[in-house]
């Protein structure tokens, strides 16, 4: 019995249709000939078929890694966003702490002010007690 490699072509398959119409190849032959052709085209579909759902795994994995790449992505600008709050919160807390400072100076020479005006009230209480001491001392 004759062996194929690959699947008879039909022009092949006519030629041994012909050898067993004239009687050259028995019907055995020419059923396990024939089983063959369709096992075989059978086989090739489901390799097809195969082939077809691994191209289809293979580009869904792409569109896996390229919707991780994005989500890194995301990711990256989200900690870049952070990056920028945090310089804009530490240039911030330098101006309040600079404005603290300033109203921390302002208060002290409000306050210095304040004791002064209060010196002077004293030392003007001071010189009426002392004025009305002498006006006193000098009635007696």
């Amino acid at each position: 019995m004759p062996s194929f490699i690959t699947t008879p072509t039909k022009k092949e398959l006519e030629v041994l249709k012909t050898l067993r119409d004239n009687g050259l190849i028995d019907e055995a032959t020419w059923a396990k000939l024939v089983d063959l052709d369709v096992d075989l085209a059978e086989e090739l579909e489901e390799v097809e078929m195969l082939l077809l759902w691994l191209e289809l795994l293979e580009l869904e994995l792409l569109e896996l890694e390229l919707l991780e790449l994005e989500l890194l992505e995301l990711e990256l600008l989200e900690l870049l966003e952070l990056l920028e709050l945090l310089e804009l919160l530490e240039l911030l807390e330098e101006e309040v702490v600079e404005e603290l400072v300033e109203k921390k100076k302002l208060e002290k020479v409000e306050l210095e002010k304040a004791v002064q005006a209060r010196q002077r009230h004293v030392l003007l209480l001071l010189k009426n007690v002392c004025c009305n001491e002498v006006r006193r001392l000098e009635t007696s």
